[in-house]
């Protein structure tokens, strides 16, 4: 199943199919209710499949054929459109003040000290606005982990999941496509900065 969430009107309301959630019931901060439907992706949707799609994702094609994207792997997420490093992202975050640069610097020198190599040209930043994920264990495993890294440290998910896909050892493809720009998905500008 393709899902997302809006909450607090950053993005339009879907008519086009694709599962909404919108419900902010536990959080101060919407956008922390709509990553907890992002992350925990199990808890949420039924189904053999999970397709999430940040809200001002739209599909282009049917279900099926963005599930194909996974070939033999459990999850599949895109490469980020515009930054190499953990540096840039902490810079373009601080600059749209999208969360504390202390706390998103520690939580990076965390993940350095731990053995992930957050330098230019080790693990690739990810872009989170996509995420094709199978029903299982291993990826419920993942989900659970990753949602409890935005909970303790940044709320930016991003700078998580690349730590948690290489922590759990799920096994994910990296989609070398331009998440704005392909053939499975159009990319709209939010209706809210």
């Amino acid at each position: 199943m393709i899902y997302t969430a809006i909450i607090g009107g950053k993005d339009a309301d879907r008519t086009d199919g694709v599962k909404q959630f919108s419900e902010n019931k536990l959080f101060y901060d919407p956008r922390m209710s709509a990553r907890m439907y992002k992350a925990l992706s199990h808890r949420f949707v039924e189904g053999s499949h999970t397709v999430w799609v940040d809200g001002n994702i739209y599909p282009k094609v049917l279900e099926r054929k963005i599930i194909q994207l996974l070939g033999d792997q459990d999850m599949a997420v895109f490469k980020h459109p515009t930054r190499n490093s953990y540096e840039e992202e902490i810079k373009a975050c601080e600059n749209f003040e999208k969360d504390s640069p202390d706390t998103m610097r520690k939580q990076v020198e965390g993940y350095r000290k731990r053995g992930f190599d957050v330098t230019p040209g080790g693990h690739r930043l990810l872009a989170g606005g996509i995420i094709i994920r199978k029903n299982k264990p291993s990826v419920n495993a993942f989900n659970e982990y990753w949602w409890a890294e935005v909970c303790t440290k940044s709320k930016r998910d991003q700078l998580s999941l690349p730590w948690v896909i290489w922590r759990t050892k799920v096994n994910c493809k990296v989609l070398e496509m331009d998440i704005r720009n392909n053939e499975f998905f159009e990319f709209r500008n939010h209706l809210i900065k």
